[in-house]
């Protein structure tokens, strides 16, 4: 069991630095940078909607104002371009979408520190994709 696991990390580890793993799941327009880059934006964001998911249905059960609309609001808009990002490529366009997206985010949540910062990480994602140019 322990040696497969290590097979199977290494064999990770050598398709993530010769680009074969992007080449499997991303759009060929995409750099492997770019894909692990949107990959990791896309679990991030993925992990922080489930968060506050949960967190706003665990507090709307002693009350049920403005519930819906702190879940449109909250859920992980900016995964989307990062998606279609993996699956059509221009990762240019969609790279600055996604960190729109993360910056409107936060200007919604005016005066809510900690759920601002955690839209943070997408912002410096969307940003990171779209300055490097693709292939």
């Amino acid at each position: 069991m322990e040696a497969s696991l290590v097979s199977w990390l290494r064999q990770l580890d050598d398709d993530a630095l010769r680009g074969r793993l992007a080449r499997r799941f991303a759009h060929p327009d995409c750099t492997s940078w770019q894909a692990w880059w949107a990959l990791g934006g896309v679990l991030y964001a993925a992990v922080m909607g489930c968060f506050f998911a949960v967190s706003l249905l665990a507090f709307a059960i002693g009350q049920d104002s403005g519930v819906l609309l702190g879940l449109a609001v909250l859920l992980p808009w900016p995964a989307l371009p990062l998606v279609s990002l993996l699956r059509r490529g221009r990762p240019v366009a969609l790279g600055a979408a996604a960190a729109l997206l993360a910056l409107v985010q936060c200007l919604l949540l005016s005066g809510a520190w900690g759920i601002q910062l955690a839209y943070l990480p997408l912002l410096v994602v969307g940003v990171a994709v779209c300055a490097v140019p693709g292939r």
